[in-house]
This record gives structure tokens, C-alpha cells and sequence, in this order.
């Protein structure tokens, strides 16, 4: 994946699990933009990645047009928008200023806490700097701009409903 460091590649890999446990779980007709962009993302070339983005869906969302009606992404954007920002913030920030900024803030949370993130570094670079974003580990990562977006609750439903350390939170 180019220069992209082993934290964000180990991130990547378990969201691209993650989507393709939602297309089959949801039984999903993705767009081939979603595809597009997991592997415009593994070759690491900034201009492709924001093609693909596009082609993705998550314009559609904003926008709906006529692949929209033909195809059910939306319980995919949430995760493609991670994949993403995570993916434009890994590439905004220098590397050890990055580090810094993602070992200080996940390093000075408690295990098992609720993190809320509410710029974009504060969003995907701690999701991309935990060790498991699905699994709450080593705390779970919410963004409370999304709050109001039902498309995002929905996502931290699937994501989070079905851990057991949840249950606490």
C-alpha cells in the first residue's frame, strides 16, 4: 500500500472485512465503486481514491440519483466514509506528527470508555489508531457530529450492538 504505515493498512484490512461481512450479512448489492475504492485505497494514489469515493456512493447518499435506486449502499457509507477520511488524514498529516497526535489521545483513554471525536483527525485518526475499531478496543469511537444522521446510528448499532463490552456502555 505505498508509504501508508502498518497501523493504517492493519485498519484498512478490518474494514474491508467489516464491509464484506455487511454484504453478506445484509445481503448487499454494492456499487462496484465500493470495491474500487478498498483497492484505489491498497495502491495508495490520492486521485483514484477520490474517484472512487465518488463512484462509491456516498454522493448518492447526499444526492440520490438513478444507481441509488439500483443498488442498497447504505449500510455501507458509514464505513466507506471511514475508510476514506481516515485514508485523506493519513495522507494530510505528517507521519510522526500523526503518531504523536494518535498515541497521545489513544494512550490516555481508559480501556473500555466512549471516545467522541469531533473534527475529522478526531474521528478517523483514532479509529484508524485503535487496535480494533469494531471490537471497542481499546475504547469505542463515536462521532458526535454524526449523531443526527440515522444512516450513522444504524452503523453504531451494527457495530458496536453485538459486543458484549457494549452492554456496559
Amino acid at each position: 500500500m505505498g508509504k501508508t504505515d502498518a497501523q493504517f493498512k492493519r485498519f484498512l484490512n478490518q474494514k474491508k472485512a467489516y464491509i464484506e461481512r455487511l454484504i453478506a450479512d445484509h445481503k448487499l448489492k454494492p456499487s462496484q465503486g465500493i470495491h474500487d475504492l478498498i483497492r484505489a485505497v491498497e495502491m495508495d494514489n490520492p486521485t483514484v481514491v477520490t474517484n472512487a469515493y465518488t463512484r462509491a456512493g456516498w454522493t448518492q447518499y447526499n444526492n440520490p440519483g438513478k444507481e441509488s435506486a439500483n443498488t442498497n449502499n447504505y449500510p455501507l457509507l458509514q464505513s466507506l466514509l471511514e475508510v476514506y477520511g481516515g485514508y485523506e488524514q493519513y495522507k494530510l498529516w505528517e507521519p510522526h506528527f500523526r503518531k504523536t497526535y494518535i498515541d497521545g489521545i489513544v494512550g490516555s483513554i481508559p480501556k473500555g470508555s466512549i471516545y467522541f471525536g469531533g473534527t475529522d483527525a478526531g474521528r478517523f485518526l483514532i479509529t484508524a489508531g485503535c487496535d480494533s475499531h469494531e471490537k471497542g478496543n481499546p475504547f469505542f469511537t463515536i462521532t458526535q457530529n454524526a449523531l443526527a444522521d440515522q444512516t450513522y446510528l444504524n452503523y453504531l448499532r451494527d457495530i458496536y450492538g453485538k459486543n458484549p463490552n457494549s452492554k456496559q456502555c
